[in-house]
């Protein structure tokens, strides 16, 4: 072979190799742009998003270079998902800081022992308000708002790991707040610790405390539909493995609808769960030691209460009144008065299933006015008769308690017996 034919041989070969290393190059891009893997550390919308956070606060003042108020706003200038790392422990702001509405979301993260935002100074507005879509909070503290700790008026948006105390209102979810998702929040000391606006959509609160608000832990409150009743289907609000301990009530909800599982209710000092209208759901929770009526319905529709544990509530643990409710599944002992249900519309039909009511103060079940169906419930222990119905006597009117019995067990109560009277409503004339 000539030398001439080998440095083409040569030639060849030096771009073969060079064209098979851009393929393999090439492919190793495209499998890195498509692979599984890919997403993780990305935003919602896809962006790719740094281990490093874009914007470090290690300023506590209110204002100037490296203060949360010059990251937010260097944060909603970006035009790809932003990171804030909170490093300062404590944050004095002295006016509302500046809306999170960067369009691709926002990660705003407190470090260890740091991230404490103390709005004292604060006279009005929020402390810190969400506009931002798809956007995570985690590991702040803010302390004394006039007003709202938190504003969420955004969807996708997460909270985690945070507590507000000592304000009027520590969260507000606003009407804009689709799929919203607050984990092991921590709500003590307001005035209303989660308050969410008739609107929502799809809010889901998981393995949080709500713990001595002075008006509510939770509190979703609408007008009364002109459209017609509310009726049970998609949840408003789903509240899951949470704790409301000494508030002045637990739960509030009206026209709405909500459902609580797996919670538990210490010590509130009013209701644990008062429900003034709407589809609520509560179910396998724990309710005690509450200083008015454990569970409050009223005008209710598609009310189901089953497979709770309520215990030692000085007051009633039951109440319902004038409402479509299922109580089903549940156990009552040691409460001062077990269920009482008001009847003054024939066609509402509670149905009270398949209890347990042990050791009650008083009297068990009282039925006042109408006709609600009691199945298979077993009464022992209490102090005062198993059942008792009386006829609600409103001026003229009188409505007949005639409730239907099939299947209970009342044994080793006061009186076993039925006790049938009277009961006049205060005022009538």
């Amino acid at each position: 072979m000539s030398a001439l034919q080998m440095l083409d041989r040569r030639r060849w070969a030096l771009g073969a190799g060079a064209m098979i290393c851009a393929c393999l190059l090439l492919m190793g891009l495209m499998a890195n742009r498509f692979s599984p893997g890919a997403g993780a550390g990305a935003g919602a919308d896809g962006a790719a998003r740094s281990e490093a956070p874009d914007f470090v606060v290690t300023g506590t003042g209110d204002a100037g270079p490296g203060t949360l108020r010059d990251a937010i706003l260097a944060a909603d200038r970006l035009s790809t998902h932003a990171r804030i790392r909170i490093t300062a422990q404590r944050i004095a702001t002295e006016s509302a800081l500046p809306a999170l509405v960067n369009p691709r979301g926002v990660e705003l993260q407190g470090a260890a022992g740091a991230g404490i935002i103390d709005a004292s100074r604060q006279q009005t507005g929020a402390v810190l308000q969400i506009n931002s879509p798809n956007t995570l909070i985690t590991g702040l503290t803010l302390i004394h708002a006039r007003g709202f700790g938190i504003m969420v008026n955004a969807a996708g948006v997460r909270l985690e790991s945070v507590t507000v105390s000592d304000s009027k209102v520590g969260i507000l979810i606003g009407a804009g707040a689709a799929d919203c998702i607050i984990r092991a929040a921590l709500l003590t000391g307001n005035e209303t610790g989660l308050l969410a606006e008739s609107d929502v959509h799809n809010l889901t609160v998981l393995t949080s405390t709500f713990r001595a608000n002075s008006r509510a832990g939770f509190w979703l409150v609408a007008p009364a539909a002109t459209h017609g009743p509310v009726v049970a289907g998609k949840e408003r609000a789903r509240i899951a493995d949470s704790l409301f301990e000494s508030n002045t009530s637990g739960v509030v909800v009206a026209n709405q609808l909500i459902s609580v599982q797996r919670s538990r209710f210490v010590g509130n000092r009013e209701s644990a769960m008062l429900v003034l209208g709407g589809a609520a759901r509560l179910e396998d929770s724990e309710i005690h030691d509450s200083g008015g009526t454990a569970v409050s319905v009223s005008a209710g529709n598609a009310v189901v209460l089953t497979r709770n544990r309520i215990f030692d509530n000085s007051s009633t643990a039951i109440s319902l009144r004038d409402s479509d409710v299922t109580v089903s599944g549940n156990t009552l002992t040691h409460n001062g008065l077990g269920i009482v249900s008001i009847g003054g519309q024939p066609q509402l039909v509670p149905l009270i299933a398949d209890n347990s009511i042990t050791d009650t103060a008083a009297d068990a079940i009282t039925i006042i006015g109408g006709a609600p169906l009691l199945q298979r419930n077993t009464i022992t222990g209490s102090h005062g008769a198993a059942l008792r119905q009386l006829d609600l006597v409103n001026g003229p009117k009188r409505i007949k308690a005639a409730p239907r019995l099939e299947a209970n067990i009342l044994k080793g109560n006061r009186l076993d017996t039925p006790v049938i009277g009277t009961y006049t409503l205060t005022g009538a004339p």
